[in-house]
Formats: structure tokens, C-alpha cells, sequence
């Protein structure tokens, strides 16, 4: 037996004394669930000759992590030929390591297994990937499965890892790891994320919990709703979001002083032509000579161009999926530790209470308001503490209010 220079944490190693056929690895981030699997996945292949063992990943790019740790670690000297382009591994032992991507699951079906590993399995399409395609391939060789992920909402995950943990079938265990239980994660470092993090996000990301595919995404918010809209101040900066009508939405306009982090002006309004939104926020802009963030996502772009012809101080957001999960995720933040505050505008309220957790047919979270309504004023509002947060990292000695 060819010896691989892995030194497992105690963690990992109550994880690989198991004898499960299908083993379920619940961790936090950065635990070390990659370089558990792909080690369980080099001792398979030295172990048995002749066997096919797949590396599955949610998309083609996301198989890098676990094929590049098992390049890493498979000795050399046991190696006939590698393929990194193909992403393939022959033994002198006549096994086979492929990594494969799960994103089109019907690509998966296959001859004969001995084992799979699928790596961020939550964020996979289980019912086809793993129940119509993997599952049987693995059928005629008895063949065993490792499901690796960080949890993401009550999905088929979390059904195959209560299966595990209740002793129903002897077949299947399940291992629940928070980020702690890794004694080369920083201590500081996890207390950091903590910190930074809505608490939502660091139980499901570190603490490895199951968190709910639906329900509210804010918490807090009428702790925030504090005093009036005021008019400007003297000495007094402040920043100004334009969320841009869509179709059937509405332009939404909020102005935050910058020192205390309370919205003082709020408009919205729907079915003006860009000519006048152009000029209702260059009013505003210049009333409180604001530095304006303005939502530059399709509508918001020819909008933009102009206002900076006109000499405001204008920087474009572009609202795409991941920038706005950043967005909505430094909001959260924001309220639940009441760095913000606003007057009781209704509207604005009731978005933030309706905006829910969802979760794609492919079992991926996301955030947005409920069908058939609107979000403009959570946007408006992520657009300000991110303003605020980007006035907060320089000195202020621009853009004053001075009567």
C-alpha cells in the first residue's frame, strides 16, 4: 500500500473509521470535507484494482476543488497515466478517478461504479443526478457514495442525511461538523465571521445548521424604524440610492445621513418617463448634495450616463445574482445590529417583512420578494448601506451639506 501524506484531524478521522456504505459529510466552511473525500477517494482506488470512481461537482468549474486536492495527494509512483485537461486519473492498478460535472444530470448516467463522491451535493439536482443516474450505476458493483456539502435549506440532502442518523438502514450514517470542530481554523478568525455575517448566514455557512428554504430574511426590523425625515443639516453628509423602475415597479429614492445612518428623504413613484426621474433625482441629489448610487442594471444604465453629464457625484451598482445576494447580506447585517434606522415609511416596511428565502427546482437559496410583489424599496435601501459602508471606510470631508 502506497502511503499519502494526509494527516487527518480527529474530526475527519471519526468520519473515515466509518464502514457506511453511503456516508453524508455535513460541514461548515473550511473544515477540510474536500480533503477528507478526495483522501477516501485515492485509498479506494489503491485499495481496488479495477474499479471507476467518480468525483462529481455541481458545474464543471466547481470539480477543480476536489480534483485539484486529489492530484495533490495521489502518489505518483502509483500512477500510469493522469489527464488534467480531461480531468482523469489512471492507476497501474487498472482504476479510474474521473471528475464529473452535474450540471446537466442526464450526462450522468454510466457503467458500473464503485464509488462516487459528489461535492457540494445540497447545491446539486438530486432527484435526476443522484436517484435517476448515480444511484443505479453504482447497483451491480455494490458501489458506495460520499455526499459532501455545506447544508442549504431542507432539500433531498437533508432527507438522505436524516436517513443516516436514524438508524433505519445500517447501509447509510450521517456526520454533522461544525467549522470549530477543525483545530486549524482560527479561533479569531471564526469570531471575525461571526461578526460579519447575518446570523442566518454563519449558522447555515459555519455552523453546519439547516436553515429554512423559505421564511423572512430580515430580522429586527422594527427595532430600526426611529425618528422622521429631516430636511438637511448643516455639516452634514449624506448619500442618495435610485433604485430604477422595471416594467410594472416603481423608482424608489432614499437619501441616508451618513453619521447616524438614518434615511431623512424617501420618494416613490412609478410611471414617470426617464426625463423626469432624471429630474426628481437631480433634485434630491442637489438638495442634499449627496453622493448618488443608482442601481445601473439594464433601465438604470442610459439614466446614469446622463446624470453624470449633468456633474452629480454618481456611482452605478450592477445588480446581478451574486452582487445582490452581497447586497441584501450586508442589509441584513446592517439591521440586525441596528446600524441603520428609519422613519415609518409603510411601504418600505412591509418589503422588508415579505422578503423571503426561496429555493430553485435545482435547490439553490435565494432571496427576493414573495410573486406578484415588489422589492424596490429593499433594494433602495441595500444600495444605502453600501454607500454607508463605502463612506464609512474613508474620511468624510466631501459632498458636506453647508446650508
Amino acid at each position: 500500500m502506497k502511503t499519502i501524506p494526509y494527516r487527518p484531524h480527529p474530526a475527519q478521522k471519526e468520519f473515515h473509521q466509518s464502514k457506511a456504505r453511503f456516508r453524508t459529510l455535513i460541514c461548515g466552511r473550511r473544515w477540510g470535507k474536500s480533503l477528507a473525500a478526495a483522501n477516501e477517494a485515492i485509498m479506494a482506488g489503491l485499495r481496488k484494482p479495477n474499479a471507476h470512481i467518480w468525483l462529481v461537482a455541481p458545474s464543471y468549474p466547481l470539480t477543480q476543488t476536489l480534483w485539484r486536492t486529489v492530484v495533490k495527494y495521489m502518489p505518483r509512483e502509483a500512477v500510469l497515466h493522469m489527464h488534467n485537461a480531461q480531468k482523469s486519473i489512471e492507476l497501474k492498478n487498472g482504476t479510474y478517478i474521473e471528475a464529473r460535472s452535474a450540471d446537466n444530470p442526464l450526462s450522468l448516467v454510466s457503467v458500473g461504479l464503485d464509488l462516487v463522491i459528489i461535492d457540494e451535493a445540497a447545491r446539486v439536482d438530486g432527484r435526476v443526478a443522484w436517484y435517476q443516474s448515480l444511484s443505479p450505476a453504482l447497483g451491480d458493483k455494490q458501489g458506495r457514495a460520499i455526499f459532501i456539502t455545506t447544508p442549504l435549506a431542507f432539500n433531498w440532502v437533508y432527507d438522505i442525511y436524516m436517513l443516516g442518523l436514524s438508524g433505519v438502514d445500517p447501509d447509510w450514517q450521517s456526520f454533522r461538523f461544525p467549522t470549530s470542530t477543525n483545530p486549524f481554523f482560527p479561533a479569531i478568525e471564526l469570531e471575525k465571521q461571526k461578526q460579519l455575517l447575518p446570523d442566518r448566514i454563519y449558522r447555515q455557512e459555519f455552523l453546519a445548521e439547516f436553515i429554512s428554504d423559505s421564511g423572512a430574511v430580515f430580522n429586527n426590523i422594527e427595532a430600526c424604524v426611529k425618528g422622521s425625515l429631516e430636511a438637511p443639516q448643516q455639516y452634514h453628509n449624506y448619500i442618495l440610492s435610485v433604485d430604477v423602475a422595471r416594467y410594472e415597479d416603481f423608482t424608489v429614492l432614499g437619501v441616508m445621513d451618513t453619521a447616524s445612518g438614518h434615511v431623512v428623504a424617501f420618494e416613490r413613484f412609478g410611471k414617470l418617463d426617464f426625463n423626469s426621474q432624471k429630474i426628481r433625482i437631480t433634485n434630491l441629489a442637489t438638495k442634499y448634495h449627496a453622493k448618488t448610487y443608482i442601481d445601473s442594471t439594464a433601465m438604470g444604465l442610459p439614466i446614469l450616463e446622463d446624470l453624470r453629464h449633468t456633474g452629480l457625484n454618481v456611482e452605478g451598482i450592477t445588480i446581478q445574482t451574486l452582487s445582490k445576494a452581497n447586497l441584501i447580506d450586508a442589509l441584513s447585517l446592517a439591521l440586525e445590529q441596528e446600524k441603520i434606522s428609519y422613519p415609518k415609511i409603510d411601504v418600505l416596511v412591509e418589503e422588508l417583512r415579505a422578503f423571503e428565502y426561496q429555493t430553485s427546482p435545482t435547490g439553490h437559496l435565494k432571496s427576493g420578494a414573495p410573486k406578484g410583489k415588489h422589492d424596490d424599496c429593499v433594494i433602495m435601501l441595500a444600495m444605502l448601506v453600501y454607500g454607508l459602508n463605502r463612506s464609512n471606510m474613508r474620511v468624510k470631508t466631501f459632498n458636506y451639506y453647508s446650508g
